[in-house]
């Protein structure tokens, strides 16, 4: 990327994304605000890379307006694949959910984890 360009990623687009993710896109799993934000610049600044290597010219608000989306959608800048549970696509697309390993299994009474009920060939009670 040139000088150039990451002035304009720094001056015009991060702004824009700095101030708008908290507003409208959602955190999924373990994500939070901060790390939505520094995800979704990373994308801004792969698509002005993209733009500088075919000779167009970056225009600010629409590379926000375009990572912001990616972001809102559950796209992010290290994968999009959609059948791997840690992804956010995936958790907004289907009933799946994350879960501790140290989450009691049949409710409060019971001794046995997700993590023992994994570990063990076969539980007797």
């Amino acid at each position: 990327m040139s000088p150039a360009a990451a002035l304009i990623l720094e001056m015009q687009i991060y702004p824009i994304i700095r101030n708008t993710i908290p507003r409208k896109a959602k955190p999924m799993g373990s994500e939070d605000y901060q790390e939505l934000v520094q995800d979704t610049t990373a994308t801004a600044a792969a698509m002005i890379d993209a733009m500088e290597k075919s000779g167009k010219k970056p225009i600010p608000s629409s590379i926000a307006y375009y990572s912001i989306q990616r972001t809102k959608s559950g796209r992010r800048s290290y994968g999009d694949s959609r059948t791997d549970v840690m992804n956010p696509g995936y958790q907004m697309d289907n009933e799946g959910s994350v879960c501790s390993m140290q989450a009691p299994v049949g409710g409060e009474d019971e001794d046995f984890t997700v993590g023992d009920m994994i570990a063990a060939s076969s539980l007797s009670a």
